[in-house]
């Protein structure tokens, strides 16, 4: 189904959407921050005008934020440990979201994210907390590539609480 919507996106348009922007990407936009407690973010969520329903553990939240983004919400011990932003979209637009983060985490936290060790398509700001790792997946060869498509996860998580969580 999927592949089909975007074969007619791209008879229609001639050509890959342009990037929609990657803002939403931000803890900062909806107000979330790491350490916050669970009511507290279940309310920003709802203040956001969000869907959100439970995730696939106990312990974590997952917000609709359209048909191709997700934001999944992990707690410990009430208290907001992991924010991942998912998008899935044609590569071009997953290549310029990632671009655009990192440029803007790395702004956002006034440091260069640790030089990537084998995999650059993993990028990590993990100088303080919280810690940042972002994902990308724009290899025309996998499941998603052969289609056209892409995949970026931003991970902002507290790595201390990180070590404790148990499923």
């Amino acid at each position: 189904m999927l592949a089909l919507v975007v074969l007619l996106q791209l008879l229609v348009q001639g050509d890959a959407p342009a990037a929609p922007g990657a803002e939403w990407m931000d803890p900062d936009r909806i107000g979330l921050c790491i350490g916050m407690l669970r009511g507290d973010v279940e309310a920003a969520v709802e203040r956001a005008g969000l869907d959100v329903e439970a995730g696939k553990y106990p312990r974590q939240l997952v917000v609709h934020y359209g048909d191709t983004k997700t934001i999944t919400l992990q707690f410990v011990d009430d208290k907001l440990q992991s924010v991942r932003f998912e998008l899935v979209d044609f590569i071009p637009s997953v290549r310029r979201a990632f671009e655009e983060r990192v440029g803007v985490i790395e702004k956002t936290l006034g440091y260069e994210p640790a030089k990537p060790k084998g995999d650059l398509a993993v990028v990590t700001f993990n100088r303080e907390s919280p810690n940042v790792m972002v994902v990308v997946s724009t290899t025309p060869n996998d499941t998603f590539g052969k289609q056209g498509l892409g995949f970026l996860a931003i991970r902002w998580f507290d790595p201390a609480a990180d070590k404790i969580v148990q499923y």
